[in-house]
């Protein structure tokens, strides 16, 4: 097709403004992830203050989560406890907000760790004991990507931002 018109719809859109939103997107993120991802690992430094207590696991099992083209796996795993004569039940495996993840066998260890019917170690918060943890999260390997992905994703984010507000002065 020689000749073909492109008509453009719209004004021109600048480059260095396209940087700029590319730029802020990524501030977005960074942030985003720096928060969960700080947000984890301060809950698993919360556990030092933690008591350690036999559990009995009642059930255990790797959930599958299937949604578009990925596949996700976690721990499901439900156990009970007992402090000063109460018991609790709980299905909470390890401090934050990471729990799952496309890493089959690191969950499946989890699951096999934590044998349904056997008596394995538990955390519970003293102040508050219907708050428990499986693992004390010491190799949450994912909050610490989160970290720094988030990190490396604010400073790209800075750096594509800055140079744009500068020209715009």
């Amino acid at each position: 097709m020689t000749g073909a018109v492109v008509a453009q719809v719209g004004p021109p859109v600048e480059p260095a403004a396209v940087m700029a939103a590319f730029g802020a997107v990524a501030v977005l993120l960074g942030l985003g992830a720096l928060f969960l991802g700080v947000r984890t690992l301060r809950a698993s430094a919360d556990l030092d203050e933690f008591e350690r207590v036999d559990a009995r696991v009642l059930e255990s099992e790797l959930e599958e989560n299937t949604r578009g083209k990925g596949t996700t796996y976690s721990p499901s795993i439900v156990y009970e406890y007992t402090v000063a004569g109460e018991t609790y039940t709980n299905d909470d495996v390890s401090p934050g907000l990471v729990q799952g993840s496309n890493l089959r066998s690191k969950h499946e260890a989890v699951v096999e760790d934590h044998p349904e019917g056997e008596v394995v170690e538990a955390y519970y918060d003293p102040g508050d004991p219907s708050v428990a943890y499986l693992e004390d999260g010491s190799g949450n390997l994912e909050a610490y990507a989160l970290v720094g992905a988030g990190g490396m994703a604010l400073l790209l984010g800075v750096a594509f931002v800055v140079p744009f507000a500068l020209s715009s002065l």
